[in-house]
Order: C-alpha cells, then sequence, then structure tokens
C-alpha cells in the first residue's frame, strides 16, 4: 500500500503539471504514439477532432484531462509511478468525483482550504489558495492557472469539495527550517528512512521530540530534525514571555529572535512554530 496523498501533496502536483499537455481520457503519462492511438480508438469523437493539433503540441509531454489531473496524483505509487486504480482507488469521471465526496458545498461558500476541488457539470479543477485554480482545461490550453472569484457567471465554477481519495491536512505557517510536517501514514521509522537515510535512526527523532513509547505521533504535527526544540505559540505570547518561561530569562528574546529570523517589531502569531535555544 502507498503512501496515501494530502491537500497539500495535490496542490504541489498541480503546480508541477502546469503547463503540461491534455488529452481526453488521460492522467498523467507522457504521451507516446502508442498511447495516443489507444486514446484515439477509446474515444474518438473526443480525440479526432485534434489529432493533428495533439501531435504537434502534446506528444512527448505528460498529458491529462481534468479529472486525470486529480487521479493521477492519487494513482502515483510510492516511487513515483503512476498505477492505474492504485490502492483500489476508483477511476471516477468529474461528476463521479463530485457525487463520491461528502464534504462539498456552493462555490460562493468556498473555504480557504488549499487542495479544494472546485467543480461544474463535468469538469474540475484544483484551488491551490489566494484566489487560485489549476485545471486542465482542453485539448487546445493545457493545464492552466486562472483566477478564481465565487461569482459564478464570472468563472463558471458552480461548487466545492474535498478529494474523497485523499487526506486534508492543516498548513503549517512559517514552519522552521530543520522541522518535518507528519503527513498522513508517517511512521517515525518513515521519517528517519526518508530524512535521515536509516529508519533504525527513528530513536534519535524520538529523543530530539521528546515522544516516548509506542512513538505515536499525527498527522500535522511539527518534528525537529535538527536538534532544535521546539514551541508552539500561544495566545499573548512574545518573544521576551517565551524567553522568561523557557529559558529563564526574558532578556534572552533576541536568541530567540535571531534562531527564528524574526523581524521587528518581532510579531509572532498563536500556533506559529518557533525554535527555542537550548538552555
Amino acid at each position: 500500500m502507498s503512501k496515501r496523498k494530502t491537500n497539500l501533496s495535490l496542490v504541489g502536483h498541480a503546480i508541477a503539471r502546469l503547463g503540461t499537455g491534455y488529452v481526453y481520457g488521460t492522467y498523467g503519462h507522457v504521451l507516446t504514439e502508442s498511447l495516443l492511438s489507444a486514446k484515439l480508438k477509446q474515444y474518438p469523437l473526443k480525440v479526432t477532432p485534434y489529432l493533428a493539433f495533439i501531435r504537434a503540441n502534446w506528444l512527448g509531454k505528460p498529458v491529462q484531462d481534468c479529472v486525470g489531473l486529480i487521479k493521477g496524483h492519487y494513482w502515483t505509487d510510492d516511487d513515483g509511478k503512476i498505477v492505474y486504480k492504485l490502492d483500489d482507488l476508483p477511476d471516477v469521471s468529474a461528476n463521479g468525483l463530485y457525487n463520491a465526496a461528502i464534504e462539498k458545498g456552493p462555490i460562493a461558500t468556498l473555504p480557504e482550504l488549499k487542495g479544494l476541488i472546485v467543480s461544474k457539470n463535468g469538469h474540475v479543477g484544483v484551488y491551490i489558495g489566494n484566489g487560485e485554480v489549476i485545471e486542465a482545461h482542453g485539448t487546445k490550453s493545457g493545464v492552466i492557472k486562472s483566477r478564481l472569484t465565487k461569482t459564478v457567471n464570472e468563472t463558471g465554477w458552480t461548487r466545492w469539495f474535498k478529494c474523497p481519495f485523499i487526506d486534508y491536512v492543516a498548513e503549517v505557517e512559517n514552519k522552521p527550517v530543520g522541522t518535518y510536517v507528519v503527513q498522513k501514514g508517517d511512521s517515525l521509522w518513515s521519517i528517519a528512512q526518508k530524512l535521515l537515510g536509516d529508519g533504525k535512526r527513528y530513536l534519535e527523532l524520538a529523543d530530539l521530540n521528546d515522544i516516548a513509547a509506542p512513538y505515536t505521533i499525527h498527522a500535522g504535527q511539527v518534528l525537529s530534525v535538527d536538534g532544535a526544540r521546539l514551541y508552539t505559540v500561544k495566545a499573548g505570547d512574545s518573544p521576551w514571555r517565551i524567553a522568561q518561561e523557557l529559558l529563564g530569562d526574558g532578556r534572552r528574546y533576541a536568541e530567540i529572535v535571531q534562531l527564528n529570523n524574526l523581524k521587528e517589531p518581532y510579531t509572532i502569531h498563536t500556533g506559529q512554530i518557533l525554535k527555542i535555544p537550548k538552555k
């Protein structure tokens, strides 16, 4: 079983696909003549009218259709290979993906959450945040980025939903260098294997982050991987107050400021992760 994808990895995938091609019925493979012939046979009415354009522009490039942009991500295994129906995740149409979703709503209620799917009848795109959408728009457009408004008449998008085949995790803002955000399906062993090159070094991560047996971690948790202590800012905190509480001397706030590259007036916010110097 491959590691389950998240909304954040979907956004990264969509961004990486900008400028690649569109062929109906595909989901991310590089277009070859054999793949094109197969799609021409499978979907003649969708492919035949664009055959000359496809050959001139998309051969040798990754191609997908609108829902294929999303399926191609959740069908990608841990080695980066696209596997049809990986882990029994289904092959659905754009409308089928919407129908399978549990959390959904009209476009006017779109939450500010990266990796949501925006939709209209027969078409989907990936919301990447800050009012922008990436979509496999059409054969002659390929994968493009566009602005989104919540007015249907301006964008055509009528609804949003959470893709039911990935996990949605919180994005950690201002994550310090030398830290790692736990993803769904991670273990200390897998993180040590990925970041330290040896899963047996999981005990080092456990020690760095004060994690006791059975070494339980959760998606969204921030781990130190370089030995620094981590602190999650609470309401009412300031660098001085944190230094006083954790280091025993408020005047050591300058060390916290320097370690976290804070700029004057050294504003911090609730939920922010800070590195803390050793005592």
